[in-house]
């Protein structure tokens, strides 16, 4: 039905392209969380990548929360190897407006939560998923972590913005 496309399958919409590979919902994975074994649902895995869909219609007073309790299970996962083996699509709403908007909301949560990051994430998690920072170290891991996620080229890794 689609062989035409099968040269440039990136071209093809994405529910079509979701079709052509391995797609499973409600994922639940258990991930060893600093020792604490914890579980964490995906809204999808496609193809290996994990993904999490977003639709809200503002940044609510409780989406600080969910953002840091979800993305620090997200970065212990084992299975989370590298940066684009996550994804965050937020479904463009009056709230949430952009990316930049966005990744200003994010960051905001991870520094104010600093003190709950340190529980969970160690510097071999961020030295894992951001190996190209080499002066990561036990005292400022989590800020580096922060400091990364922040750049836009990471930033746009994780996390999308998608129109309806």
């Amino acid at each position: 039905m689609y062989t035409k496309f099968s040269q440039n399958f990136n071209n093809l919409p994405l529910w079509q392209q979701v079709i052509k590979k391995d797609v499973r919902f409600e994922v639940k994975e258990l991930i060893d969380n600093a020792g604490k074994v914890t579980s964490r649902q995906y809204d999808a895995v496609i193809s290996g990548i994990r993904h999490e869909f977003k639709s809200w219609r503002e940044w609510y007073s409780w989406s600080d929360d969910v953002i840091v309790e979800q993305l620090v299970k997200d970065l212990a996962n084992e299975q989370i190897e590298k940066l684009s083996d996550l994804q965050w699509v937020f479904r463009r709403s009056e709230g949430i407006t952009d990316i930049d908007m966005l990744r200003k909301k994010i960051v905001g949560a991870l520094k104010k939560n600093e003190s709950k990051i340190k529980q969970s994430v160690n510097k071999e998690t961020v030295m894992k998923l951001f190996p190209e920072d080499k002066l990561i170290d036990d005292t400022n891991c989590i800020e580096k972590l922060i400091y990364n996620i922040d750049k836009p080229e990471n930033f746009d890794k994780i996390f999308k913005i998608f129109e309806q």
